[in-house]
């Protein structure tokens, strides 16, 4: 055998070198996708806990939670986290627990933190739902949030893109999905413009999106701040369990 000369010995050695940063770098993010917290609510009923934390490095201006219902003949999800490779966690996660069809996403609000990883669900199959003022805002602005997204976290955000959403409601809705009946609950501009919460009937389970937090201080630049405050009495005289 003859030895390769030394320019091509390099040129080959440097190929090499490049693919394997590549994998690795890829393997971590793959590997990271896999670990979401998620906590049963009540029977069939999910909460993906900080969704975007195990995948990045810090989410970008908030916390952001996820759910899941999984209903007699398919599955709702309420938001999507950060990426892609978030809504592949997501994924993978339901796949451990139903192989019924992911029927509908919705999300509640056009926050970078919640949308991205609408495209891994779509390929699942699964229709798009937002309000249709949040749609419209993703339609325009979410594509610059993407872009910078791409810059902070490189990788992490492979294949990642804005999706709008193929299914649009203007106010509060009855849908039955799966073998489920949820309302999707529109009180007026709240967070932000087309913010809206998924209330599940049968266990009274509200899923709030940006409208409810918890030991963290919302971010109210986009808000109106005095129909959010009388939106949360509206929701405090429902019934609501969890």
């Amino acid at each position: 055998m003859h030895p390769l000369p030394k320019k091509k010995f390099i040129t080959k050695f440097l190929g090499f070198c490049i693919f394997l940063i590549s994998y690795i770098l890829l393997s971590d993010t793959f590997s990271q996708a896999s670990s979401l917290n998620v906590i049963e609510v009540v029977t069939d009923v999910y909460m993906v806990e900080k969704i975007n934390q195990d995948l990045m490095e810090k989410t970008a201006g908030g916390i952001a939670n996820a759910g899941f219902i999984i209903g007699s003949e398919g599955v709702i999800v309420i938001d999507s986290g950060m990426s892609h490779q978030t809504g592949k966690a997501l994924v993978k996660t339901i796949r451990t627990l139903t192989d019924l069809p992911i029927e509908l996403t919705i999300l509640t609000h056009a926050d970078q933190n919640f949308i991205f990883g609408a495209s891994a669900l779509s390929l699942e199959g699964s229709s798009i739902g937002a309000h249709s003022l949040a749609a419209r805002t993703m339609r325009e602005r979410c594509q610059t949030c993407l872009e910078q997204l791409f810059e902070t976290y490189g990788n992490k955000m492979l294949k990642s893109r804005v999706l709008v959403p193929d299914i649009t409601w203007n106010q509060t809705t009855t849908l039955s999905v799966g073998g489920e009946k949820v309302k999707i609950l529109y009180l007026g501009p709240m967070k932000t413009p087309g913010s809206i919460m998924i209330y599940h009937v049968n266990s009274s389970t509200l899923f709030s999106g940006g409208n409810v937090s918890h030991n963290h201080v919302p971010d109210v630049t986009k808000s109106d701040v005095s129909f959010w405050l009388a939106s949360l009495e509206t929701l405090d005289a429902m019934p609501i369990n969890h």
